[in-house]
Parts: C-alpha cells; structure tokens; sequence
C-alpha cells in the first residue's frame, strides 16, 4: 500500500492478511523467559512492524470512514427528494443509516477499527516495553558496579 490507491475490494481482501499478522502479539510484548540483551536488540524492529500495520491500517479505516459518509450522504439525498417536507433531518439519517449498503459498509469499517485498535494497542505496549527494558538494564548496570573482581593470576 505505498500508494494510496485503495479500493472497497482491497480492503476487505486485506483483512485476514492484518489479523494474522497482529496474530502472536502477546509472545513479543512479553518479557518472561527472554534474554535481555536479545529483547533490547529486537526492540526497535517490533514497534517498526506493529506501527508500519497501524499506519496501514489508519489509512483504511478513514478511507471506510469516507465510504460510510459519502453512502450516507447519497441515501440522504435521495430520500430529501422522495421524501414529505415535515420529516425531521433526524429520521432522513436514521432511514439513510437503515440503507443495505450503508450496513455492509459499516460493519467493513468495524472490522478495520477493531484491527487498528489492536495495533494501536500493541505499538503502545511495546513503548512501555522499551522503558520496563531500560529499567531492567538499569538496574543491572547498578548491580554491576559494586562487584570486585578478584584474579588468580
């Protein structure tokens, strides 16, 4: 998606491909059973990943965003010209929300919110993991400062 060209086909082909790469998140951002030295490499490369899907997956969901209204404004329209002057703006939207498509819309757009929101999640998870992980070797550095080291020479 280096472009953005998306298309309503696209994005619906596209979301299983993001679930699974978002699936396995709970072993990265964890710290149990892992070497520290091999975390703090890894690092910088999780959050690259996991934000790269966020950015991806921001762009969608404004583009679904955009459908959703321009679905609405088009059923809205349309019922404002078929419609009795003496109903409320209130029910022309709710029956414009009510429209087959519309629907289907939204619940693509559910779907990419739920995938952005796990994204945004694990991104801000793995920031927090970066200072538990400064935090650690902070305080092994402190541990190493008062050890002597005694040669037999």
């Amino acid at each position: 998606m280096n472009k953005v060209k998306l298309k309503l086909s696209h994005i619906v082909d596209s979301l299983d491909k993001y679930e699974n790469a978002l699936e396995g998140w709970k072993d990265v951002v964890t710290l149990d059973n892992k070497n520290i030295e091999i975390v703090n490499i890894e690092q910088s490369s999780w959050i690259g990943y996991y934000d790269e899907i966020k950015v991806q997956l921001k762009i969608m969901l404004d583009f679904m965003d955009y459908l959703l209204k321009e679905q609405k404004a088009k059923s809205m329209k349309v019922l404002y010209k078929t419609m009795q002057k003496s109903v409320s703006d209130r029910t022309v939207e709710k029956l414009a929300e009510d429209n087959n498509r519309y629907k289907d819309l939204f619940l693509i757009y559910l779907e990419v919110k739920e995938l952005y929101m796990l994204a945004d999640s694990i991104v801000t998870q793995l920031q927090h993991r970066a200072f538990s992980i400064n935090n650690i070797v902070k305080i092994r550095e402190k541990d190493l400062e008062g050890i002597t080291l005694h040669l037999d020479v």
